[in-house]
């Protein structure tokens, strides 16, 4: 008996091996990402991640959850607070910014590891094997939005962690008998609760979860479900209408706004190029280049979706396609375009999907090839497998060059920006506001409370962005100038001089603008308030990357 345990034993452990070499692969997939952004040289870019990083300092400060980076230290009521929670760690440990930054780098890079074994588990939940679910786990981590959304400061990993969680213990708790299926379904409502406390664009599992176990008979997992994920939304939104006011944010008047600049007809036909683009574009990188503007990328979004069907009727529909059947509508309707990274909680599906179609075109494929050319019918499933490789190791490689190259461009830009943040800092009075593209970056390292809501509407900017604009005339009253922080780098054209001298004119259009500082790469301009709500867009031949 013993011999025959030992002999199990071995028999395993080629196997045990594998998997760990698998698993390190894939966490290959996210160190050079991690090691170029160790530092977080994107950190302001993209907006969500300064404001995600001040609200943490306000929480580790015992401040309360605000945004103590924008005018009148307002109430954050459109971003729930687990994720700023949890990078408030970094600030506690070391409060010196930017001395902390690599430390909320760690912190993202830990979520990781636990999101890949996730995926590979959620995976398998909608019936793919071992290989397969490595592979599209592979896909997904190579792809350069989740490569981004890995060392930005941003909650995607937080999130993607709790809600393939909960997807997978709700799995687990249809598949467990007895006493062990209700803890299951606990742990899935708890985590369910706690991806919406990241964010709310967890709504479709607290909807789907419940819905699913009651086709299924399963009141009980439903009612546990729903006990353990509904407070923690309804406490968040309890707290945010309590606040609201005090600050006039939230997702709900930005959608408003939106919805009335853009149309819904016309938001929605934006939204459905751009989910096709979305699609396209995680699964080749740079295809949108290589099409040349034919509308081909709907294809994938077609194949995606037919593959989703066929995995659905095979395998019963499970939770993970349901959560994805509603996740997509949601943000048809929605109004950011970038849906790049917001497909991400449901990508390693449509991932499936498309993979499923390329079995049922290989299947079908062999099929005529057996008739004639027997030996020849598994080269159809072996050649979609050899490009499935190729196209990985495409997106790897285009994702870290274009990564590299903006990294790089950053940190050769930074010095300049100190030099004006550090004239900004020494020179700034009390009631001074910053109107910068790039506010909450620009706030922590001048200590001066910013604006981009204030910059958009003052200077050209697209409709959309005017119509969130808010002049400064509406700042809080103790604020009686503002100081213009212009950029070279807020500009993608063109050599640096001439988009400073495009900044320049612009900042001439001004009324009451005065130039107070000018470098190489920086302009800032004094402006009186009151200022004049903005009205026609200017125009101008560059245009913000």
């Amino acid at each position: 008996m013993e011999h025959r345990r030992l002999a199990d034993k071995v028999s395993r452990m080629p196997r045990r091996v594998t998997i760990a070499v698998g698993f390190a692969l894939l966490l290959a997939l996210v160190a050079v990402p991690l090691w170029l952004c160790r530092d977080q040289p994107l950190l302001g870019d993209n907006y969500d991640d300064a404001v995600y990083w001040s609200s943490a300092r306000s929480l580790a400060t015992g401040s309360g959850y605000r945004v103590p980076t924008l005018p009148g230290d307002p109430w954050q009521v459109k971003y729930p607070p687990l994720y700023p929670l949890y990078l408030s760690l970094a600030w506690r440990a070391d409060p010196q910014f930017p001395h902390n930054l690599p430390l909320a780098t760690a912190l993202q890079a830990v979520l990781l590891p636990l999101a890949a074994v996730l995926l590979l588990l959620a995976l398998r939940t909608v019936g793919c094997g071992r290989a397969k679910s490595f592979l599209l786990t592979a896909l997904m981590l190579g792809s350069i939005s989740f490569a981004l959304s890995g060392v930005i400061l941003f909650s995607e990993p937080l999130f993607l962690c709790l809600f393939l969680g909960s997807i997978v213990a709700m799995e687990r708790a249809m598949a467990s008998p007895g006493p062990a299926s209700r803890w299951w379904a606990i742990a899935g409502g708890i985590l369910a609760g706690a991806a919406y406390l990241t964010r709310t664009a967890g709504l479709p599992l607290l909807v789907a979860a419940p819905l699913w176990c009651i086709l299924r008979r399963r009141y009980d997992a439903a009612m546990r479900f729903l006990l353990m994920a509904l407070p923690a939304g309804a406490a968040w939104h309890y707290w945010a209408a309590l606040h609201v006011k005090a600050s006039d944010g939230g997702y709900l008047r930005e959608y408003l706004t939106l919805i009335a600049t853009n149309g819904f007809i016309g938001n929605l036909l934006i939204q459905l190029g751009a989910l096709s683009a979305a699609v396209a574009g995680n699964l080749v990188s740079g295809v949108m280049n290589i099409l040349g503007g034919t509308p081909l990328q709907h294809v994938f979004l077609i194949a995606a979706t037919a593959g989703c069907i066929r995995l659905g009727r095979r395998r019963g529909w499970p939770l993970y396609l349901v959560v994805t059947a509603l996740y997509i509508p949601m943000l048809v309707l929605w109004t950011y375009h970038n849906l790049d990274r917001l497909i991400l909680p449901v990508w390693p599906v449509l991932l499936a999907g498309i993979a499923e179609e390329a079995e049922h075109c290989a299947r079908l494929m062999a099929t005529g090839i057996a008739r004639h050319r027997p030996r020849l019918a598994p080269a159809p499933r072996w050649l979609f497998a050899a490009a499935a490789m190729v196209v990985l190791i495409w997106n790897v490689q285009a994702g870290w060059s274009e990564l590299s190259a903006v990294v790089s461009l950053r940190r050769a830009q930074r010095p300049k920006q100190l030099e004006a943040f550090s004239w900004i800092r020494s020179h700034a009075h009390s009631g001074d506001v910053l109107l910068a593209w790039k506010d909450g970056l620009s706030s922590m390292y001048t200590g001066v409370p910013a604006s981009r809501a204030a910059f958009s509407a003052l200077m050209p900017r697209s409709a959309e962005d005017k119509a969130l604009g808010e002049p400064l005339s509406a700042m809080p009253p103790q604020y009686d100038r503002a100081l213009l922080l212009l950029f070279a780098s807020d500009l993608e054209g063109a050599d640096e001089r001439t988009r400073l001298n495009s900044l320049k004119a612009l900042a001439a259009r001004v009324a009451g603008a005065r130039q107070e500082y000018a470098s190489g790469a920086a302009l800032v301009y004094s402006v009186p308030r009151p200022v004049s709500p903005a009205g026609a867009v200017l125009r101008s031949g560059l245009t913000r990357p």
